[in-house]
């Protein structure tokens, strides 16, 4: 067993995928999203830095991967983002502060084709605004933040348990 402090950062070893790194990015989305479905929002009260320890900002594009999960990892690494924002802008927590740099130009490489992902690159960037800036929240964060929640992490859930109706799990 490794711990996170052993993991490679790496998202190639060698010539092949560092399925290890993989596995712990959507151990942590999914677990982020077991959070945050305890509340009808995004919040940032989190233990960024200690269990959300990764730096997601650097695994926004993964090639190689299924477009699937290339997607489930690019978004619930930006919901990460969100969510580590939120903790700076509520005064929470302070992890996010020294990355909202590298956060932001790894944002702007990015490449969204659908609206949905388009309108959490800008949510994103808004909360990143108002974090660097020591502001409050906006009435437009705080309306596309409940979105992102929405779509995001109850529809994370949704897809999860209409798989349970699927031939594959039939007993």
């Amino acid at each position: 067993m490794t711990n996170d402090d052993d993991l490679n950062y790496d998202f190639y070893v060698g010539d092949s995928i560092n399925w290890v790194l993989v596995q712990n990015i959507e151990r942590d989305v999914c677990y982020l999203y077991h959070e945050l479905a305890q509340y009808s929002f995004i919040m940032g009260d989190l233990a960024y830095g200690r269990v959300f320890a990764l730096p997601y900002w650097e695994f926004l594009d993964l090639p190689g991967l299924t477009q699937d999960d290339r997607e489930f990892l690019r978004d619930g690494c930006l919901v990460m983002i969100l969510a580590m924002a939120w903790d700076l802008i509520d005064g929470s927590g302070a992890h996010l502060q020294t990355h909202v740099s590298p956060c932001r130009d790894a944002i702007e490489r990015l490449i969204c084709e659908d609206e949905d992902s388009q309108q959490l690159v800008r949510t994103v960037q808004l909360a990143l605004n108002a974090a660097e800036n020591g502001g409050s929240a906006n009435p437009d964060l705080e309306r596309l933040s409940n979105w992102v929640h929405k779509r995001y992490v109850r529809g994370y859930f949704r897809r999860m348990s209409r798989q349970f109706d699927e031939h594959y799990f039939d007993e």
